[in-house]
């Protein structure tokens, strides 16, 4: 839920040259016809990577940007480099919060742009990314959302790949449960974000993913466009192994949470047996990644007697074959020892 925070009852440690939610003068153009745009950073023990995030967009070529850091209480020297560039920043804050969305949340409210996005604090902004997003929400003032690729780069910026997003019809991509939407490389407008009420708090690992869905399966535009506008950062704190299984438990939340909401039923409900079943082989996927081979195989056999097609399906073929070669190891090794019967 996106509320504003009170001033009076936090422990700012600064801001930049504008009340909160007040733009300074100059700092946009006058008489211009050009949507404000506000980006958000949740930050919090980043001082690594913090740095080059808020330098990607400070040097954005779009004018009159505003920009909010929301810092958790970081205790690595990321309040130094805030300070660095606090003349800047619309506003900034090191206080503990309630998470990220959380901070997300805070952040967004404390700005007033046309159009909204959050980059967070080891994720860069390419040169034009804002510029080439407001053009596409000017080409159509029915889109919602505009979102773009990025390349994926490691801890040291190397460049290792790139994420693709998708134009798609959502709920087709919904209904397997794939996100079509490169995070960093997504901008949204402020009146679809308050229609949805923000970030669920309630997700850690799919927040993201949830606010994408409810504000496209409300029936809201979205617009792909093919231009890399990010560098999304993969390195080891932010993929650890450990996530995989949460990642696939917060998509059967997901798919409960927008199964039971009356706004999004009559195109949900339908679908209610592959939604649970496409859910559950995600967590075989991420319990046989885990090393959890008994529960992959409950939630795959749960998949696919809801949904025997999804036996044929990319995800449950791949998983069926890792479960025969399991197997036939296990066979093999049995017979070796000479504990297998005839």
């Amino acid at each position: 839920m996106i509320t504003k925070p009170s001033i009076a009852s936090s422990d700012h440690e600064g801001r930049g040259d504008q009340e909160l939610g007040r733009p300074s003068s100059g700092m946009f153009s006058v008489g211009a016809r050009r949507p404000k745009v506000s980006v958000v950073t949740p930050s919090y023990n980043q001082a690594k990577y913090l740095e080059e995030t808020i330098v990607s967009v400070l040097d954005q070529s779009y004018p009159g940007l505003e920009y909010v850091i929301m810092d958790g209480g970081s205790a690595d020297g990321s309040v130094d480099i805030i300070r660095k560039y606090a003349d800047r920043l619309s506003y900034w804050v090191s206080e503990p919060d309630a998470g990220q969305a959380d901070a997300i949340n805070k952040g967004i409210a404390c700005t007033t742009g046309d159009i909204v996005a959050y980059l967070n604090s080891d994720d860069v902004y390419l040169p034009d990314a804002v510029a080439s997003a407001v053009a596409t929400f000017q080409a159509d003032s029915e889109l919602s959302i505009v979102h773009g690729d990025a390349l994926l780069v490691d801890s040291t910026g190397k460049v290792i790949g790139r994420r693709r997003g998708h134009e798609c019809d959502f709920l087709e991509s919904f209904l397997d449960l794939t996100n079509p939407i490169v995070q960093p490389s997504t901008f949204v407008r402020r009146k679809a974000l308050e229609e949805v009420d923000g970030l669920d708090t309630s997700f850690h690992m799919l927040m993201d993913y949830d606010l994408w869905a409810r504000i496209a399966l409300r029936g809201m535009k979205i617009r792909h466009i093919r231009v890399e506008l990010s560098l999304f950062r993969v390195h080891d704190e932010s993929k650890t192994r450990s996530k995989v299984v949460a990642f696939a438990e917060e998509r059967r939340k997901l798919v409960e949470k927008c199964l039971a909401d009356p706004s999004l039923a009559a195109r949900l409900l339908p679908h209610r047996k592959q939604l649970y079943a496409v859910a559950h082989l995600h967590l075989a996927s991420a319990y046989w990644l885990d090393g959890q081979s008994r529960l992959a195989r409950d939630h795959y056999r749960r998949a696919v007697s809801a949904v025997p097609r999804l036996v044929v399906s990319r995800r449950g073929a791949s998983l069926l074959m890792r479960f025969v070669l399991r197997r036939r190891s296990f066979r093999s090794r049995l017979a070796e020892r000479g504990d297998l019967g005839n």
